[in-house]
């Protein structure tokens, strides 16, 4: 927990600080607001859309980055 905490406020000072607003912070940001309203159910599927999203962009990276590779050998 302690680490997660870490990494989004190190997301949050590098996206104000380049002023690159991304889906990480902009999720971050519907997290807080909804847990400061008391909407527990709407932050967690945020999270879940967020980390689902993360994980779905990680996966496509991988195959494209396998796929790429394949195309290189075969040259």
């Amino acid at each position: 927990m302690r680490e997660s905490i870490e990494y989004w406020s190190v997301v949050i000072v590098r996206g104000i600080a380049t002023r690159t607003v991304g889906a990480d912070l902009l999720g971050l940001m519907a997290m807080v607001t909804a847990a400061l309203l008391g909407e527990w159910l709407v932050a967690a599927v945020i999270a879940l859309m967020v980390s689902g999203g993360e994980a779905l962009e990680a996966a496509a990276s991988a195959r494209a980055s396998a796929v790429l590779d394949a195309l290189a050998k075969a040259k």
